[in-house]
C-alpha cells in the first residue's frame, strides 16, 4: 500500500521536480521508510546525469545513492558510487563513514567458515 502511494506520488511530480536534489532526497527517504532501499537509491541514480557539473548536487546524490545501496545490500553499486564521490571530493569526511559502512556490510555478507 505504501509503495503504491509512493509510485502514484512519483508519477504526479513534474520531470523538473524529479531532478531537484531536495525533492529526490525526500522521495528516497519515503521509499527507505517503506523498506525499499533499492528504489530509494534509484531515485538518486536517475538524476545523477542531470547534475554532472554541479559538485554540491553530485555530492548529495552520490552520498544518498551509496547509503541506500549499502542498505539494500548492493555493495558493488555502493562501491562505485563511493569511488565516484571520491573523484569529486577526495577529502570529504563522509567518505570515511561510507567506506566504513561498506566494509561492515561486506563483512556481514561474507560467508562464515
Amino acid at each position: 500500500r505504501e509503495m503504491e502511494a509512493l509510485r502514484i506520488l512519483e508519477e504526479q511530480l513534474f520531470p523538473d521536480e524529479l531532478s531537484k536534489p531536495e525533492i529526490v532526497k525526500q522521495l528516497a527517504l519515503c521509499y527507505a521508510k517503506a523498506g525499499a532501499f533499492d528504489r530509494a537509491a534509484a531515485c538518486y541514480e536517475q538524476v545523477l546525469d542531470k547534475h554532472l557539473t554541479d559538485a554540491k548536487a553530485m555530492e548529495s546524490l552520490l552520498k544518498g545513492a551509496a547509503e541506500f545501496r549499502i542498505n539494500a545490500g548492493d555493495l558493488d553499486a555502493a562501491r562505485d558510487h563511493i569511488k565516484l564521490l571520491g573523484l569529486y571530493h577526495p577529502d570529504l569526511p563522509v567518505l570515511a563513514e561510507l567506506r566504513s559502512k561498506l566494509k561492515a556490510q561486506s563483512a556481514d555478507a561474507s560467508p562464515t567458515p
